[in-house]
């Protein structure tokens, strides 16, 4: 899982993430990252859980500190709808 790579928004402009594979799947990775696939947030398909945790680790406290989260999510930028 990549996360907050390159907030749009906040400053940066650049996002870094490491993708850690065993030496066996290295080369069909680095084919595809070649390729130029895109990278597509799918945040939605686990979005209760994830914003559960960031409520636990006290980085949302309040429904406005939610939709804030939500818009400097990636998947907010690649045009999801407002959650």
């Amino acid at each position: 899982m990549f996360g907050w790579a390159g907030r749009v928004g906040h400053g940066e402009r650049d996002g870094w993430a490491f993708l850690i594979v065993t030496e066996q799947e290295r080369e069909r990775w680095q084919a595809k990252l070649v390729a130029g696939n895109t990278v597509r947030s799918r945040i939605e398909a686990s979005l209760p859980d994830h914003v559960l945790a960031e409520v636990v680790q006290r980085r949302i406290r309040s429904l406005r500190e939610a939709e804030d989260w939500w818009v400097g999510a990636l998947a907010c930028h690649q045009g999801s709808r407002s959650l």
